[in-house]
């Protein structure tokens, strides 16, 4: 007879989880959603504040929280726009008459430290005259060589050349091979 009881309790102790697991997933807000509502991988729309008062949220995405793909979105409406003194702060928007003048831009950084190595991401050589190396990520040809380079030697294995710095304002004679750097600063030749 105990080997029953324990079997009847243990189904009743599961069925009791089981109830109650149903009865959080119909009555939570987290699982929430309208009869014939299609789920929907588009964004939330912007929240705003009535919706907020109202205790209406937006649905939101499967794949990123709420602010995470407000950000994406942002980034996404802003890419490669510029904005001016004005966009932001409209405040500081100048009248024609105003007696304030625009600041000249900031010149451009200097280069740091990681800035100032020259890796070789690889050779394609068919002959002295005929060939492309990646030098720091750009294509290089034989007809368009960056101004940095003096004297360049493609080989099959690997290239030579003169690269002038111009912050130390000296010319270094370089031997690199595929995935291979140089480091500027330091004068040492690192793989990768």
């Amino acid at each position: 007879m105990k080997g029953k009881e324990k079997i009847a309790h243990w189904i009743l102790r599961v069925s009791g989880i089981l109830l109650v697991v149903g009865f959080l997933c119909v009555f939570s807000p987290a699982f929430a959603q309208e009869e014939n509502t299609p789920v929907s991988p588009v964004a939330p729309p912007a929240v705003n504040a009535e919706s907020e008062e109202n205790g209406v949220l937006p649905q939101t995405s499967l794949l990123f929280t709420y602010w995470e793909h407000q950000a994406l979105l942002d980034a996404k409406s802003t890419r490669g726009a510029v904005r001016t003194r004005s966009q932001e702060d409209p405040g500081a928007a100048q009248t024609p008459g105003s007696s304030k003048e625009t600041p000249e831009p900031a010149p451009p950084p200097q280069p740091t430290i990681t800035d100032r190595e020259i890796a070789l991401g690889g050779i394609a050589y068919t002959s002295a005259k005929e060939w492309t190396i990646w030098l720091n990520g750009h294509r290089i040809t034989p007809k368009a060589i960056p101004h940095e380079i003096r004297d360049i030697k493609v080989y099959k294995e690997y290239i030579e050349l003169k690269w002038f710095d111009e912050i130390t304002n000296r010319i270094f004679p370089i031997r690199l091979r595929p995935h291979q750097r140089f480091s500027l600063d330091s004068k040492v030749f690192l793989p990768g």
